[in-house]
């Protein structure tokens, strides 16, 4: 066989390496034919929701509308400093400056009601009245109270005084042996034998309740307006006092036989005994319930 001429020798290769530069532009442009993986499809991307349809996700999982949602921002409040009311001041005023309590002294001495205009039994604002025993005081307001029952002690028997029921003022401009005041304020009608005492004006007063020291325990043995059963705002003096640790303020349990069936408050103190004001109440109360601290 004639041996190939030296210039054609190189034409074999050339032929052989564009043989495989064709194959495998065929691959790249065929995958499958090559025999190459296939590639996976392109996995769907989401984006982030809108914060309205976001919220409006969570309120359907909760049940609620957006309407309802509010936006709270942190913020600094301030209120007024100064004394809380904590009672009803209407429902102790005319007690705070009016003596509640008369000693038997005071029964026999003070200043009274002797007559009244024009034969009236009973007077109010502004009725004149005359009042005897004031000779030796002066011009001013005074404070007409009457006296009520006596106040003893349940378990001594002890006189604590008598019962003082607020009436009203009275303003006297000039006294004499028998001076002439005008009723400016009346709680009630004023009578005559009423007493006639200063008064010390209604200055009011605020309480914070607390509870009464431990130990203390006393009872109901009176109550303002004499009713038998007593109700939520009423006034009742208890047989305990400043002696027993007791200062305004002061809370103390109401019990009956059974249970505890209420709470009031002490506003008025004496050496040996309190008015206090009903607070909260389950049950009707009577005279003779004990008081204990809470």
């Amino acid at each position: 066989m004639p041996s190939m001429p030296s210039a054609l020798r190189p034409l074999p290769n050339l032929l052989l390496a564009a043989l495989l530069l064709g194959l495998t532009g065929c691959a790249l442009l065929h995958p499958k034919a090559a025999s190459l993986p296939t590639p996976a499809a392109p996995v769907a991307q989401t984006t982030a929701a809108p914060a309205e349809a976001q919220g409006n996700a969570i309120d359907t999982a909760v049940n609620r509308s957006a309407e309802d949602i509010a936006t709270v921002l942190p913020e600094v409040r301030s209120a007024a400093a100064g004394a809380i009311a904590t009672i009803p001041y209407e429902a102790i005023a005319s007690f705070l400056s009016k003596p509640l309590l008369i000693s038997p002294t005071e029964l026999r001495s003070a200043a009274r009601i002797s007559l009244l205009r024009d034969d009236h039994v009973a007077v109010g604002a502004p009725h004149v009245v005359h009042i005897k025993g004031l000779a030796q005081a002066g011009a001013g307001r005074y404070a007409v109270v009457r006296a009520g029952e006596p106040l003893r002690d349940p378990q001594s028997r002890k006189l604590l005084g008598y019962l003082g029921i607020p009436i009203g003022t009275v303003q006297v401009e000039q006294t004499a042996a028998l001076s002439e005041g005008r009723l400016v304020e009346s709680r009630r009608e004023a009578q005559a034998d009423d007493l006639v005492f200063p008064d010390e004006g209604n200055i009011r007063q605020d309480f914070t309740p607390a509870p009464a020291p431990a130990g203390v325990a006393g009872e109901i043995i009176a109550v303002i307006d004499g009713v038998s059963m007593i109700g939520q705002y009423q006034v009742v003096a208890v047989n305990r006092g400043s002696e027993h640790g007791l200062l305004p303020g002061h809370l103390l349990q109401i019990r009956s036989p059974e249970a505890a069936v209420g709470t009031l408050m002490v506003f008025r103190i004496y050496p040996k005994l309190s008015y206090a004001l009903t607070l909260r109440l389950l049950a009707p109360v009577r005279i003779a319930y004990p008081v204990v601290s809470p």
